[in-house]
């Protein structure tokens, strides 16, 4: 129902209500824009109320565009929040726990194949799980060598083993 088409955040009347703060960068054979729009509980009139501590709703729009191909597609995802109208902060540490969290997928699925796993319920929970303890001793310990490596290493010499499994990574 928020539409900001019409939102100057450079006018005093809206810079107290919305905050709005636009990166662009290119990588990966892509252009991606993303722009962090801040709408404060203010703004909101008293729509959220139950939620304590809730200072503004954040709206993150990415348009990614392949450079290659021109098709660009647009995703929108909707935040809460305890800071007030902050939208450079808030974009960034978006941007920093995805950071964190892509790297984590990308290792489990290179290291450890797991999108190839067919598991399902409790399984699958319980797989991934022991996937990320088996990551977090390896990453610990001080051998060279990558994390797929010293897994597959790690099956194949039991020196190795025995002192992942040790307790002095906990």
């Amino acid at each position: 129902d928020l539409d900001e088409k019409n939102i100057d955040v450079n006018k005093a009347h809206y810079a107290t209500r919305y905050g709005k703060y636009i990166t662009e960068e290119e990588a990966h054979g892509r252009h991606e824009r993303r722009e962090c729009f801040v709408y404060s509980c203010q703004a909101l009139t008293g729509m959220l109320k139950e939620w304590k501590g809730l200072r503004a709703v954040v709206r993150i729009s990415s348009q990614r565009t392949i450079k290659t191909t021109g098709e660009t597609s647009v995703s929108h995802r909707f935040y809460i929040t305890s800071l007030g109208l902050e939208p450079q902060k808030i974009a960034e540490s978006i941007r920093a726990h995805w950071t964190i969290e892509n790297k984590l997928h990308w290792q489990l699925d290179v290291s450890f194949n797991e999108d190839a796993g067919r598991k399902t319920g409790n399984a699958a929970q319980n797989v991934s799980l022991m996937n990320k303890i088996a990551l977090m001793v390896i990453k610990k310990n001080e051998r060279k060598g990558s994390v797929k490596a010293k897994r597959k290493a790690a099956g194949w010499d039991n020196e190795l083993l025995c002192e992942l499994l040790s307790m002095k990574y906990f």
